[in-house]
């Protein structure tokens, strides 16, 4: 329900980067780092004074590519 409200927050506000964050949030919830991060990514654009939004999208990476690293 909640990724559904997002979306139609999205698609009746494009510029609204606070979507694009809370859908961030609700995928890497879900384990979809891939898919968080192209919500940050947009976030970021539509608001890039958005501390938060740089804040987590730079823990995802960091975070996700340590793990590749321990894979290796």
């Amino acid at each position: 329900l909640a990724e559904a409200c997002f979306k139609k927050a999205i698609e009746l506000d494009p510029g609204a980067a606070q979507p694009h964050f809370h859908l961030a949030v609700l995928e890497l919830d879900q384990g979809n780092p891939d898919r968080a991060v192209t919500h940050l990514d947009e976030a970021a654009r539509l608001a890039p004074e958005w501390r938060e939004v740089m804040d987590l999208r730079y823990k995802i990476k960091k975070l996700y590519s340590e793990r590749s690293l321990k894979k290796n």
